[in-house]
């Protein structure tokens, strides 16, 4: 009969379409919901994340137990990069050589300077000796701003070496997220590897790439040639100019720029679920 004919389609479209049709990808809720039959979500191949922090690991902490608790849906496996110089953290740039010249160097002036103190006060004030006193000022000044310049110069490089062996030693897709001072490390991995091809995404959460600039005495990485072959997602908070001032110069840098109204480690769920969205959508694309 017609009516019952009907009832069957009908019946077996709704069996067919029970589910989420999206193969387990993040909603609009950023709920991960699994699909009822898993023949119908397509196979990915395993991804490895890495996770490399600031002084803090902010949204991090969101992101990690994000996929741990999804990973029967995204297939991706993560890891913290541990072991890089992070001033004013002690590490590696401890031993770098030219640091400690500069140490030695200070230590100097600021002997010399202060016997040359007490000759005043023995010998009485001169023209001479005040100019001494003056030089020698200075160059203490100079010299603390050399060092500060060095020390953020050689710690963000040697984590971009770090973080380049690690990418040359993984197998798969790729996935590195960089929060703070480890987005700014990040950012110079990509400005130092700026051609060939690039292994898999990158996602920069509020990278502090213009203090590191300031402090290193060089150019601002979103200004810089970047690798136009990588996958490069940059979000930023409208209230972190403290951390991220000048976030207007990745709008011409070959990046994806999603601006947040929040902070510097963005407090709010709504930004951490967007955060989410944001590493789901670089892991379904890459594998």
């Amino acid at each position: 009969h017609p009516q019952q004919q009907q009832q069957q389609q009908q019946q077996h479209q709704y069996q067919h379409y029970d589910g989420n049709p999206d193969g387990g990808a993040i909603s609009s809720s950023s709920t991960f919901q699994e699909p009822s039959h898993p023949s119908s979500a397509p196979s990915r191949q395993p991804c490895t994340v890495i996770f490399i922090g600031g002084w803090s690991p902010g949204p991090l902490v969101y992101l990690a137990p994000l996929l741990q608790k999804n990973n029967h849906i995204l297939q991706a496996n993560y890891k913290f990069m541990r072991g890089f110089p992070m001033p004013p953290i002690p590490g590696s740039w401890c031993c770098d050589w030219l640091f400690l010249a500069m140490i030695v160097t200070l230590v100097i002036l600021v002997w010399t300077m202060s016997t040359n103190g007490k000759q005043r006060e023995s010998d009485g004030a001169s023209t001479i000796v005040a100019l001494l006193f003056v030089a020698k000022f200075i160059a203490i000044v100079i010299c603390i701003r050399l060092i500060v310049c060095r020390v953020v110069r050689y710690s963000v490089r040697r984590g971009a070496d770090q973080l380049a062996m690690m990418v040359s030693q993984s197998a798969g897709p790729l996935i590195v997220v960089g929060f703070s001072w480890g987005g700014a490390v990040l950012a110079e991995y990509l400005c130092r590897h700026s051609s060939g091809a690039a292994p898999g995404a990158f996602l920069l959460i509020a990278p502090t790439t213009s203090l590191v600039a300031s402090a290193a005495i060089q150019k601002d990485a979103a200004l810089r040639r970047m690798n136009e072959n990588a996958q490069v997602h940059v979000v930023h908070g409208t209230l972190d100019g403290a951390f991220c001032p000048n976030q207007h110069r990745w709008r011409n840098a070959p990046v994806n720029l999603t601006v947040l109204e929040d902070n510097h480690v963005f407090f709010q769920d709504s930004s951490r679920r967007r955060l989410g969205e944001i590493l789901v959508e670089l892991i379904q694309t890459s594998t």
